[in-house]
């Protein structure tokens, strides 16, 4: 029996599910167009100054190439937050809980979406989500604070408060465990595009982490015998409306 067997999702919920999966994608990913037009505005001195309009796609285009981190990264990552679930699940009553109170939301409707448009939707979500928080809000943020601080400084600092404002987003993840892995995880991710100025790298990263962690919870919905411990979310969007 797979998980589609033993949890399965209404087609209405799955539809929900993937509409507003897509729709929040494109809210990111226009959000990140934005800050990146101010970012190139602020560089060069706007485009009232004789600038070239479309100067921005052209920075982020400059961004778009591969690192050797894009592969180990996300690897290494879900080896790590897998490995801490499995060991901790059985011995933390705690941590089992804020767990279980995750599966029971839309965290735990994603892993019985289709697979195909899991992995594309995964991926345009990493990209966007990057588009803001590293290409974006670190960029902003270490152009503005360089008129007060050091280079040096200003980067450290940009990093640390995109890396807040993307744990404080991710709000759908309780426990102490829970935000902390999603701190460091967006910690490293602004550490990565700091250092290789690769936006590709850490967009693809991203995305396959979060296709990796769907597809392992879905083995584990599988391994478990009560996966969501009762009642089994099928309705979470439906509830929402």
């Amino acid at each position: 029996m797979n998980a589609l067997e033993k949890y399965p999702l209404p087609q209405e919920e799955c539809d929900r599910l993937l509409k507003t999966i897509l729709l929040s994608a494109l809210v990111w990913l226009g959000a990140g167009i934005v800050l990146a037009i101010i970012v190139t505005c602020i560089r060069t001195g706007g485009f009232l100054a004789g600038g070239n309009p479309m100067a921005w796609v052209n920075d982020i285009a400059a961004t778009l190439f591969p690192h050797w981190t894009m592969i180990a990264l996300p690897l290494a990552a879900l080896v790590l937050v897998e490995g801490v679930q499995a060991w901790r699940m059985p011995r933390s009553p705690g941590f089992r809980e804020s767990t279980i109170q995750i599966r029971q939301g839309i965290t735990g409707e994603m892993p019985r979406m289709p697979v195909l448009p899991m992995f594309f939707l995964m991926l345009l979500t990493g990209f966007s989500e990057e588009l803001v928080f590293r290409y974006g809000l670190i960029g902003l943020l270490a152009l503005l604070l360089a008129f007060i601080l050091p280079d040096g400084a200003a980067i450290v600092i940009s990093v640390l408060l995109s890396t807040a404002i993307f744990t404080v987003v991710h709000t759908q993840y309780k426990g102490a465990w829970h935000m902390a892995a999603v701190f460091v995880l967006g910690l490293v991710m602004g550490v990565v595009f700091v250092l290789t100025g690769s936006l590709l790298s850490v967009a693809f990263a991203h995305g396959m982490y979060d296709f990796g962690i769907l597809l392992a919870e879905r083995a584990n919905m599988v391994r478990e015998d009560d996966y969501f411990d009762g009642k089994v979310p099928v309705d979470v969007l439906a509830g929402m409306g």
